[in-house]
């Protein structure tokens, strides 16, 4: 306590610790799992190289939050033989059918939607970042790789099944259904 008076913050700690009171715990976990979803993607969209120390914890946290919540829009369509631009378009929408399925159900029972807002609200936080860094990563600069006879062929980070026509452009029906999946997220 004196240290923190000789450098005059004891009136701020003060502060803090009374609005730390008054934050409820489920707004504090609101807090932590935002972070933790924002930090888990920074080196998927952003290829960010952590010191060796922080990438245990990242992959740590990306464990439990796939753990947890790669259900949500992570359906593997890769084996399916449906394009990434299909791919994209049903992770963007499905959550939306799902709102809208809710919200009828909801009526059906003569409940108003508004009821329902609150479980609509935490369904979109949670899917939110995930459903968003994949429409990011599929704008991302394409991988290229050079033949021996000095030719290059590049492909889509996001999905190595789609051949880019080159290497900061991804293939126009992906950047358009990207774009889309960013603005509607």
């Amino acid at each position: 306590g004196r240290v923190l008076e000789r450098l005059g913050w004891h009136g701020e700690w003060h502060k803090l610790a009374l609005a730390s009171r008054r934050v409820n715990l489920q707004t504090k976990i609101k807090i932590c799992i935002s972070y933790y979803q924002i930090v888990t993607q920074l080196d998927r969209v952003y290829a960010v190289r952590y010191p060796p120390a922080y990438r245990v914890l990242i992959r740590s946290l990306n464990s439990i939050f796939t753990f947890l919540f790669s259900w949500l829009p992570g359906i593997a369509t890769a084996c399916t033989g449906i394009s990434f631009e299909s791919e994209l378009l049903f992770i963007c929408l499905a959550p939306c059918a799902l709102v809208l399925l809710a919200v009828g159900v909801a009526r059906m029972y003569g409940r108003p939607p508004a009821q329902i807002a609150p479980h609509i609200l935490a369904f979109s936080y949670l899917v939110y970042p995930f459903i968003a860094s994949r429409g990011f990563r599929a704008l991302a600069p394409c991988d290229c790789f050079s033949y021996v006879d000095g030719g290059q062929v590049c492909f889509l980070r996001e999905s190595y099944a789609v051949q880019c026509p080159g290497e900061h452009e991804p293939p126009a029906g992906v950047e358009v259904v990207a774009w889309l999946v960013i603005i509607i997220y």
